[in-house]
């Protein structure tokens, strides 16, 4: 668990509950983010996850939130994430990698954790490093092809793109642009999602004057 985030009242109680009742070996838990009243996640009542693709249309990529992800010492451990390391979200990939091989993942859709960390607004200085996230965002997805259906692959790669596009604006508003070589890595890597060619494109070739009015 990150070292800024708080457990929520309650939380434990319902994650014994159901390590108690129910044989799984991973679990989710929903979350707020810093001051918002709405959970992190929408949908309402938990659930069991027996089916890999469906636990992945449905969560996406939120384990990313380290804090959210409660997982068997004995499962983590047996998962093989080397490739994962440096990429900033190995967390990411290894949940991805265990969900396949089971036992059973859980959803607890009552907040069990808040999220107090803030991120830094200074995009001017920061916009390499946000780029470099989704890139490897994009990049652990992309690896799991032939493992996860299409469809499921898909969803992720929309909510990445929704990502991408926010942070577009947030920097051209800071008054960067972006260098040729970047917009040509981030079409390799989103080249496949409709919404990238539509949205996220277009914004990143209007000239960044443009943002700033």
């Amino acid at each position: 668990m990150s070292a800024d985030d708080i457990i929520l009242s309650g939380a434990i109680e319902r994650v014994l509950k159901v390590l108690k009742n129910t044989d799984v070996g991973y679990i989710y838990v929903n979350w707020f983010n810093g001051s918002s009243k709405n959970p992190a996640n929408q949908i309402i009542g938990d659930r069991t996850y027996d089916s890999p693709d469906v636990y992945l249309r449905d969560r996406k990529i939120s384990s990313i939130f380290i804090s959210a992800n409660i997982v068997k010492r004995s499962i983590w451990s047996s998962i093989d994430n080397s490739k994962y390391i440096g990429s900033c979200f190995l967390q990411l990939g290894t949940v991805l990698e265990l969900v396949l091989i089971g036992p059973r993942s859980y959803y607890v859709s009552t907040p069990c954790v808040l999220r107090t960390e803030s991120w830094n607004t200074d995009y001017n200085s920061t916009a390499d490093w946000r780029l470099s996230l989704i890139e490897s965002e994009m990049s652990i997805i992309n690896q799991f092809r032939n493992r996860y259906s299409e469809s499921s692959l898909s969803e992720c790669r929309k909510e990445i793109v929704s990502g991408l596009l926010q942070e577009v604006i947030h920097i051209k508003k800071s008054g960067r642009g972006f260098h040729l070589n970047e917009i040509v890595r981030l079409t390799k890597l989103c080249k496949t999602v409709p919404k990238y060619w539509a949205l996220v494109l277009p914004a990143l070739l209007l000239p960044k004057r443009l943002y700033m009015l």
